[in-house]
């Protein structure tokens, strides 16, 4: 029971540390090619002009949030 509980902690590290790790890459990119900040400059506009569907709201909030806490300090490495 123990092996397997340790087979199953380190599968989860593994697959988090991947998700991570997509993640940083794909931020990277996306900041590489100027749409973070395109999304950054157009976003509260878009979430004043009351147009967007509420799941479109949650979204561009969420990324705005990230953006704020991460910006291009995420990109490194």
């Amino acid at each position: 029971m123990v092996q397997a509980r340790h087979v199953i902690t380190r599968s989860y590290e593994t697959s988090l540390y991947d998700h991570q790790q997509t993640f940083r890459l794909l931020w990277h990119h996306l900041d590489q090619i100027g749409h973070l900040h395109r999304v950054n400059q157009a976003a509260p506009g878009r979430l004043a002009s009351g147009r967007e569907s509420s799941e479109e709201r949650a979204e561009l909030e969420l990324f705005l949030t990230l953006y704020a806490r991460i910006g291009t300090a995420g990109t490194a490495g």
